[in-house]
């Protein structure tokens, strides 16, 4: 069991090496509460893109997760404030998820679903108990990234058990796929692996080109175009969206 003197002690880096991944979501607060640094990684409930954005070197090809920018501290806070705007759907990427491979945000989806809001939730959902997680906490709609390019089995099966509910979330380098929270490049053609996934059953593809995200400098239109036209399932842009001359592209 976790306990104060193994977090004070440092014993962090041994926790981490062994211990189960759901055990170690709650180690990472208790050691936040404690005031220790855990991996250099950003808490679990500050992890919403509205909270926070990685780092890129000009080429964009790292991914710093010590840094980050806390925009609120209280995502249902922000999420109902997006709501109230008019948003229908509140976008959620599990940051931490991503990297350690397990859905790390269960309570604050729930927290959503019980104030009215609308989610999709993607990052860290590797297996059906992960789909069931995030479904059992009330959210609306599923992103699969990684998992639907490493196991293609596992998507036709989420998309079995799910229908209408599983979107992909294809993130794209230069026109390449890149999995695991940006940290690990493909070969995989982006348009090619949008129709794969449109075959296999997705009902959405979220697509995000890395270079543009959190730029402000407007979306990779040209590379979006070239996605939504190879499918005929809904694609919804993501990364660099800075006004609504942005949008209307």
């Amino acid at each position: 069991d976790v306990n104060a003197e193994m977090i004070k002690s440092g014993n962090a880096w041994t926790y981490r090496r062994y211990a189960d991944e759901p055990a170690y979501c709650a180690y990472e607060k208790a050691a936040r509460d404690l005031g220790r640094g855990l991996w250099r990684l950003p808490p679990a409930d500050r992890v919403a893109p509205w909270q926070w954005r990685q780092r890129k070197s000009r080429a964009g090809r790292f991914t710093d997760y010590s840094q980050e920018t806390v925009f609120e501290k209280d995502p249902v806070a922000q999420a109902r404030e997006w709501r109230d705007g008019g948003a229908e759907i509140v976008h959620i990427v599990d940051l931490d998820g991503a990297k350690m491979g397990h859905v790390c945000i269960a309570d604050a989806l729930r927290a959503m679903s019980d104030a009215g809001i609308r989610t999709e939730v993607g990052g860290g959902i590797r297996n059906m108990r992960d789909l069931e997680a995030v479904f059992n906490a009330g959210t609306d709609r599923a992103i699969l990234g990684t998992a639907a390019h490493k196991d293609p089995q596992f998507l036709k099966n989420a998309v079995a058990a799910f229908p209408g509910k599983i979107a992909i979330g294809i993130d794209a380098r230069a026109g390449k796929v890149s999995l695991n929270a940006w940290l690990e490049d493909t070969a995989t053609d982006a348009v090619e692996f949008a129709k794969r996934v449109e075959d296999a059953g997705a009902s959405r593809i979220i697509y995000t080109d890395i270079l543009s995200d959190g730029m402000m400098k407007g979306p990779n239109v040209e590379a979006t175009r070239a996605v939504a036209k190879a499918v005929s399932i809904p694609v919804t842009v993501s990364g660099g969206m800075s006004s609504l001359d942005d949008i209307r592209k």
